[in-house]
């Protein structure tokens, strides 16, 4: 009988054979054969060894290019917390492979956090109640979180109970790039204090309990290229002088407005939409730059001003919203130039249809205030912001003393 050597085997079953292999027998099984090199640069061998190991979190000197090389480090560990306890001068990177992890970091110290698989989805960090990601970074240092999925839970039935962010930004320059950011407590990312100056880049933040983004506290940063949506507040809000530079993201489907300022912050090149309140509401003490943003198809006006506020509107387009493009209080004082408003004050379709029927409007869109022609009746006393829709003038209120808001 002849005898066949492992190196003749197929390619097929040669994978097959090794795919039951961990990092460590792998390495054992090329350096006992080295007529089957030709697989050792096989990278889907080595990704196979790797995430099935039971220790996902791999402390580095640098970033890995390969899954060979994570399978030949040798410090790994169960949790991150366990790699962030021995980081040093020399081991910065801490790796991730595919999982969920129930924890909570504190980043006071250069660190970089990376998530290796492509799918952000499938390597989650998440924590109940408190801040999955703290970082106060002293003066000079940065850290950075990448390609992971951050998630705050809250399953507490206490009212009272305190609420905190997902990720929580007190000091330093942090890099968060590339995750996806949810909160089931508060804001998804709260950043505060004049010592921060973070940079979120290329992140889905989403589904907060609060504002998707909450910058105050005379804080900066730079929040870049981000999708922000499905707040149950505005989808970023600037308060109490903070200053950060909002630059090229997509801000749309909140439940408050796109962005609300109470503070300053320059504001360009977003493309702002379909928001239940304004595209940008700047509050009394607001005073930002809003130039070239794209400002449409929002459920009230596309610009919001009250009184006492003011900074620079220039160069934006403001389209399609429900209610008037621009509104701006007798008492506010913004610079308005160059902006390109266009069909604005448009009827939503559900109103339309409700009209055509000759119901109330309120039995399509519920407490949802959607543009329409409005009337007060000083007939029964709707006034302020008290009123009735165009059928019910109609019908209900036919012959008595109204007046079109």
């Amino acid at each position: 009988m002849s005898v066949i050597g492992i190196e003749q085997l197929p390619e097929e079953l040669l994978l097959h054979i090794v795919s039951f292999l961990g990092c460590a027998d792998l390495l054992k099984f090329f350096l006992t054969d080295t007529n089957i090199n030709r697989l050792y640069f096989c990278n889907d061998i080595w990704e196979n060894a790797a995430n099935n190991h039971p220790k996902k979190v791999i402390l580095m000197k640098k970033r890995p290019k390969s899954y060979r090389e994570i399978c030949l480090a040798r410090a790994r560990f169960s949790s991150i917390s366990q790699a962030m306890s021995l980081l040093s001068v020399d081991y910065t990177y801490i790796i991730l492979l595919p999982g969920i992890f129930h924890e909570s970091i504190n980043v006071s110290s250069p660190v970089h956090i990376v998530g290796f698989d492509a799918d952000r989805k499938k390597t989650v960090i998440t924590n109940n109640h408190v801040a999955v990601i703290r970082s106060d970074l002293p003066n000079g240092q940065e850290a950075s979180i990448e390609n992971v999925s951050l998630a705050n839970r809250d399953d507490s039935k206490d009212q009272n109970a305190k609420k905190n962010f997902c990720v929580d930004i007190v000091g330093g320059s942090i890099i968060i790039k590339n995750c996806t950011i949810t909160s089931e407590s508060r804001s998804c990312v709260g950043i505060h204090n004049r010592r921060s100056n973070p940079h979120l880049l290329q992140n889905l933040i989403h589904n907060s309990k609060a504002a998707g983004i909450c910058v105050f506290d005379r804080a900066t940063g730079i929040i870049e290229k981000n999708e922000i949506c499905r707040a149950a507040y505005s989808g970023i809000e600037i308060l109490t002088d903070a200053d950060p530079m909002i630059r090229s993201n997509l801000i749309h489907s909140n439940l408050g407005s796109g962005i609300y300022i109470r503070g300053k912050g320059y504001v360009t090149e977003n493309d702002i939409y379909q928001n239940h309140l304004s595209g940008v509401n700047i509050a009394s003490g607001g005073f930002p730059i809003l130039d070239c943003n794209i400002i449409r198809d929002g459920h009230k006006a596309g610009i919001y001003v009250h009184d006492r506020a003011g900074g620079r509107i220039t160069r934006n387009r403001i389209i399609n919203n429900s209610y008037n493009g621009m509104d701006i209080s007798r008492l506010a004082e913004p610079v308005v130039e160059d902006n390109i408003l266009s069909n604005n004050r448009q009827v939503p379709e559900i109103v339309k249809k409700s009209i055509d029927k000759g119901e109330c409007t309120f039995k399509a869109t519920g407490r949802l205030h959607l543009a329409q022609d409005w009337y007060h009746c000083k007939t029964c006393a709707l006034l302020d912001k008290n009123g009735c829709c165009e059928v019910c003038a109609q019908k209900c209120h036919k012959g008595h003393e109204l007046s079109y808001n």
